[in-house]
């Protein structure tokens, strides 16, 4: 991703690749505007941030109700984005499915593995010719699919506790929707191939890190190929 002016990336010795101005910056001056590439729910909030990545809705107070029933995974703010994400999702689901077996010591492990799949996940689904569909971005106010169609893919139609079609602005306090106030144009949105330029940590991990991926190789390594 080339990042425009006024900044520009440096190469520390203990820090690795960092960005810095490159002239003074003010209160209110843009700097980068990037949506997600892919969107990892921390394992703790996953009954709180909708999976569908172009909406990414958090709910501040209560959690969302409506998920995938065969994962447990998944939780979105509306029959419209489960629907929205449902072909994708079919890809993943079973795999999703096996994060279960992390114990809840393991949590955090868990959100990363998720995350990592969810990226491996929006590059076969670019792949497969659907990128258009990840530059769409499309109103909260979406078509409700029929019940039938919800039901094929696995998903639990019951209600949700935080609606995504607020009716006032009492409706609107405690949900945040990180895109609404943001205007990006197509060269804001993330590729693959920024995702394979993130700098790798390896290098610096201790003796117990390494012994823990290896520890968990075999099964991450199938997880990652299921997607």
């Amino acid at each position: 991703m080339q990042l425009p002016s006024p900044l520009e990336v440096l190469e520390t010795q203990n820090r690795g690749r960092i960005v810095v101005s490159t002239r003074e910056l003010h209160s209110g001056d843009p700097i980068l505007t990037t949506y997600p590439y892919a969107v990892g729910v921390l394992d703790s909030h996953r009954k709180r941030l909708c999976s569908s990545l172009p909406c990414s809705l958090y709910a501040r107070k209560g959690y969302f109700s409506i998920h995938c029933v065969r994962c447990d995974q998944s939780f979105y703010c509306s029959q419209a984005c489960m629907w929205r994400d449902a072909g994708k999702h079919e890809l993943v689901c079973e795999t999703l499915k096996r994060l279960r077996s992390f114990s809840a010591k393991e949590r955090d492990r868990a959100s990363l593995v998720r995350l990592a799949l969810m990226v491996l996940l929006e590059y076969r689904w670019e792949s497969m010719g659907h990128r258009k569909s990840r530059r769409e971005f499309p109103s909260k106010h979406g078509t409700i699919p029929q019940n039938n169609q919800v039901e094929r893919a696995g998903f639990n139609d019951g209600s949700s506790t935080c609606t995504s079609e607020p009716a006032s602005d009492e409706d609107v306090e405690g949900l945040f929707t990180p895109w609404s106030n943001v205007m990006v144009n197509s060269s804001g949105f993330s590729t693959f191939g920024d995702v394979m330029d993130l700098q790798s940590h390896t290098e610096s991990w201790t003796s117990e890190q390494w012994k823990d991926w290896e520890k968990h190789e075999s099964f991450l390594v199938s997880l990652f190929r299921s997607v």
